[in-house]
């Protein structure tokens, strides 16, 4: 009986794409106004709610819904110009946040 052999480079590579999306997204990140980057850095490290964010930040809950959409648009623009440069490594995810 043979043992199954695994492809390890179409591991190897979506592990690349993943990574290289990652960098791109965290770049993208760092360059946006530090009220947009606020907000996506909370909601993304504490995994809370809207309300929960808007209380760490000190705004409303819509003014933050704002902010992230702002940021979300922002990020979109940044990461699709990136993309047409480069030829696409990676695709934006849909959801960020």
């Amino acid at each position: 009986m043979k043992a199954a052999i695994t492809d390890l480079r179409a591991n190897a590579e979506d592990h690349y794409i993943q990574r290289e999306t990652e960098v791109r997204l965290k770049d993208a990140i760092s360059h946006l106004p530090m009220a947009y980057r606020n907000v996506i850095e909370i909601r993304q490290q504490s995994e809370g709610s809207i309300k929960e964010v808007a209380a760490q930040v000190g705004i409303t809950v819509a003014a933050t819904k704002s902010r992230l959409m702002r940021a979300t648009k922002a990020l979109r623009n940044s990461l699709s110009e990136q993309e047409f440069r480069s030829s696409g490594a990676g695709r934006l995810p849909k959801e960020i946040y």
